[in-house]
């Protein structure tokens, strides 16, 4: 029997399907492993948001999987992705991919990230974590809806920001709309790099679980 408390970090993870992050595959040096450390040091000072966006292209499914896979390109056609690079490309899969990029928002703000890639189901899903100015974790869930292709985003962050932080408070409303403005002009912008259709888009903040120590037995 294993005693002790869970931090919120590994309660989302068990929440979302992710209890994998906390295996022993991940070595303590390991550069994703640290994120999730950092987060417990920093749990109580974090603001969490939960969101889901969904949207449907006439494309199929596999070109957009074959976009979504790819985030070291999104500032070719995404227009708020000011920077993106591969930092460490993955397996033949592209699990273990590494990128790096860089948000402008809408309220003129910018956020760096690193996402790597931890699950592969081509093409139905792809899983990743993040860290940097945001940590947690991403999941897309793709589906062929006769000639188009649905997608739904669950976001699972934190912000890092000090000041987003503090003026969360007041603002985090603003920071949701922000996200919302960011989303949907990526699904607009994926239609045109396609040349397909944006047939509906939508997205909406969830509520995130809330941060209770868990005994684990």
């Amino acid at each position: 029997m294993m005693e002790g408390s869970e931090c919120h970090m590994e309660v989302v993870a068990r929440h979302l399907g992710l209890e994998g992050l906390y295996s022993p595959r991940f070595s303590r040096n390991d550069p994703v492993s640290t994120m999730w450390q950092k987060g417990r040091r920093k749990e109580d000072q974090l603001v969490h948001y939960m969101f889901e966006t969904d949207w449907e292209l006439t494309a199929p499914i596999e070109q957009v999987f074959e976009v979504l896979s790819h985030p070291e390109d999104f500032e070719r056609w995404w227009p708020s992705v000011t920077k993106s690079s591969l930092v460490a490309e993955g397996d033949s899969q592209g699990v273990g991919n590494h990128a790096r990029y860089t948000i402008r928002s809408p309220l003129l703000y910018t956020m760096t990230f690193d996402v790597k890639t931890i699950e592969v189901q081509r093409p139905n899903r792809i899983r990743a974590v993040v860290r940097g100015d945001l940590i947690g974790t991403g999941t897309y869930h793709l589906e062929s809806a006769g000639s188009n292709t649905s997608v739904r985003f669950n976001w699972y962050v934190s912000t890092t920001k000090r000041w987003m932080n503090l003026a969360a408070s007041f603002a985090k409303s603003l920071f949701a709309w922000a996200h919302d403005r960011v989303m949907l002009e990526g699904c607009e912008a994926m239609a045109r790099h396609l040349g397909a259709r944006l047939v509906s888009a939508g997205t909406s903040m969830v509520h995130a679980p809330t941060p209770v120590p868990v005994t684990q037995r």
